[in-house]
């Protein structure tokens, strides 16, 4: 028997760019791979920020087939350096950065967001660290007339840390992390940059999302009860 085609994760955020708010059915169809297999991409690619997954919840007590659309992103770095790479010094690195524009950080592409207004696209969501409101004129730039809010999540230094250490082997890049980790809490509690905060400390993921679209204006509250 032939075996079932692989589902990539380029072709899965392209199909969504392409199909806003589409069901696993769906996927299932324009992609010709079963409808399981474009649920469990689905699940992998939501928790890594690339899909934003909205609930069907129910209909004539039914549950409905939940929706999902590709998140749009601006490759736009914040004020952190990267992460030395493995094979390179740290001096390598910083003269990569410095050939990527001048001071290490990459300008948003203005082309990108448009393309995914077209499909239907209302929201834009970027998880980066900004260090000042200032840093925000560069989103403006690549989106005009946006509304930016700003969410920073907070969580309790040992978690950190401790979610840093479990999945990253014990090399240079983990302890530029998490001393980065460390750093980068001590700056943002003095900068006050943020609209508001939602703690992400032992708590359900799906919470926090929640929690974030809520105090962003994205969700009512009394949707997001009904869809837990």
């Amino acid at each position: 028997m032939p075996r079932p085609p692989k589902l990539s994760d380029e072709a899965l955020t392209a199909a969504l760019a392409d199909h806003p708010g589409s069901t696993a059915a769906d996927l299932s169809k324009l992609l010709g791979v079963g409808q399981s297999t474009a649920a469990k991409r689905l699940s992998a690619l939501e928790t890594t920020g690339a899909v934003r997954r909205t609930p069907g919840g129910r209909v004539e007590g039914v549950r409905a087939p939940d929706h999902s659309s590709a998140v749009a992103t601006v490759d736009a770095a914040d004020h952190t350096a990267a992460a030395p790479a493995e094979e390179t010094t740290p001096e390598e690195e910083e003269g990569k950065r410095a050939q990527r524009d001048g001071d290490g950080r990459l300008v948003p592409e203005p082309a990108l967001w448009p393309n995914y207004q077209a499909h239907g696209a209302t929201h834009l969501i970027l998880a980066r660290v900004p260090e000042d409101r200032a840093e925000l004129d560069r989103y403006r730039a690549a989106v005009p007339g946006v509304e930016i809010t700003v969410c920073r999540l907070t969580t309790p230094e040992p978690l950190r840390l401790e979610r840093l250490r479990e999945p990253m082997p014990p090399r240079p890049s983990r302890d530029w992390h998490l001393a980065r980790s460390v750093e980068l809490e001590d700056n943002l509690a003095n900068l006050d940059c943020e609209d508001f905060q939602v703690e992400n400390g032992n708590r359900p993921v799906r919470d926090v999302a929640f929690d974030v679209l809520v105090r962003a204006g994205w969700l009512l509250a009394e949707d997001v009860a009904t869809a837990r």
